[in-house]
């Protein structure tokens, strides 16, 4: 979060020092979690993602975002014939035959689909209400709050695009957080 910090300082002072700046004064940060929410629900309070509807893919049954999607290329089943699901590395309760098992996956899913997502071009999916791209999904996005993320990104589940996921805790640098500075204007 420091580097995306000091961009943002860098960033300002390089603004405020251009002779062709369009406001005398601004600071360039990150938002909040209230300001980052604002921006994704463009002010509707009742959305679940930050584009209209319940689902992830619209009428002609494209994805909305871009996000790992759980199907049948996610489901596997071990030597025993039991379910493995692979999504971030949680282990997950799956049921056979009526007999219920836990399952932990993160070593198969670290050597079969580490590198297997990727971002993708920003206009690749619609904009909201207010015009912002990949609100949610592609990458998730860094907040002022203490570290904080939010948004799901390309190797998340859907869980994580909804706006009313809880934020995450960034603990080291990774190719899934990204972020979106917010200019506020201190004199015009």
């Amino acid at each position: 979060q420091q580097q995306a910090i000091n961009y943002c300082k860098w960033l300002t002072n390089k603004t405020n020092n251009d002779p062709k700046r369009v406001f005398k004064k601004v600071l360039i940060r990150l938002p909040t979690k209230a300001e980052w929410k604002n921006a994704a629900r463009a002010y509707d309070s009742d959305k679940v993602y930050p584009w209209k509807g319940y689902y992830v893919r619209n009428s002609k049954g494209m994805f909305l975002a871009n996000f790992k999607t759980i199907g049948d290329e996610n489901i596997f089943l071990d030597s025993n014939d039991f379910p493995i699901i692979l999504k971030y590395n949680r282990i997950v309760k799956t049921e056979t035959n009526g007999v219920k098992d836990s399952f932990s996956y993160s070593d198969f899913y670290h050597n079969r689909f580490e590198d297997s997502y990727i971002t993708t071009h920003v206009e690749s999916y619609y904009p909201n209400e207010f015009g912002l791209y990949n609100m949610a999904g592609n990458v998730s996005e860094l907040l002022a709050d203490n570290k904080q993320y939010i948004g799901g990104d390309w190797s998340s589940i859907a869980y994580y695009l909804k706006l009313n996921t809880p934020t995450r805790t960034l603990e080291k640098p990774t190719s899934t957080v990204g972020f979106r500075y917010v200019i506020e204007v201190l004199e015009f």
